[in-house]
């Protein structure tokens, strides 16, 4: 086998194992095959957020059992609730069930490990922001200005696609480790990787 030939199966390989990996994370294209139904937004930001919870390294104490829940708290959207509980049902990540709540108050936001605020509301925004503030918690919102405010992943689609931006330097404080493949797909990541 020549050096060329080996190069383009190098090359070929990485954009499959690339691929894959979108198509496993819910980040392809959210456009419809020729026989199968289009993923809704809320569908494939579900799927997203159920696929970030698998690469996600918490602190070693955030856990009391190992088969303690990973706790998806949802503020302000009843249709992404609804979602988050169908894509997340009887599926376990690393030993942990996961349940999906209501996290509209300040009350139940401490016992979630991951919180997703809807973008419809800058004030809840902040409040959930405020409240977690370095807490083993991973915060993902929708909207451009949740990045700046401290959270940690926000979502978007584009052109059918949904993506992401990570705020590394919030995820650091809140003593999260974020997997260098949830990394490698990320539009922009704020802050220093290296930590």
């Amino acid at each position: 086998m020549n050096k060329a030939t080996n190069g383009s199966r190098k090359r070929c390989n990485r954009l499959t194992t690339w691929l894959l990996l979108l198509s496993a994370l819910g980040m392809a294209s959210v456009a419809p095959a020729a026989d199968s139904p289009s993923p809704t937004p809320y569908q494939a930001k579900a799927t997203c957020i159920f696929n970030f919870a698998k690469y996600m390294n918490w602190p070693a104490d955030t856990f009391a059992a190992s088969n303690s829940p990973i706790t998806i708290g949802v503020s302000g959207d009843a249709r992404m609730l609804d979602q988050l509980k169908s894509e997340s049902a009887g599926k376990l990540i690393e030993g942990h069930p996961i349940e999906v709540v209501v996290a509209d108050a300040e009350t139940n936001w401490s016992r979630c490990q991951i919180i997703f605020v809807a973008g419809s509301s800058r004030r809840r925004q902040t409040a959930v922001l405020n409240s977690v503030n370095s807490k083993p918690i991973l915060t993902v919102g929708e909207n451009n200005q949740f990045i700046p405010r401290g959270g940690i992943i926000n979502v978007v689609t584009k052109d059918d696609k949904v993506r992401f931006d990570i705020n590394a330097d919030a995820a650091h404080r809140s003593g999260l480790r974020i997997s260098s493949r949830i990394m490698s797909l990320a539009d922009n990541i704020t802050g220093d990787r290296g930590k």
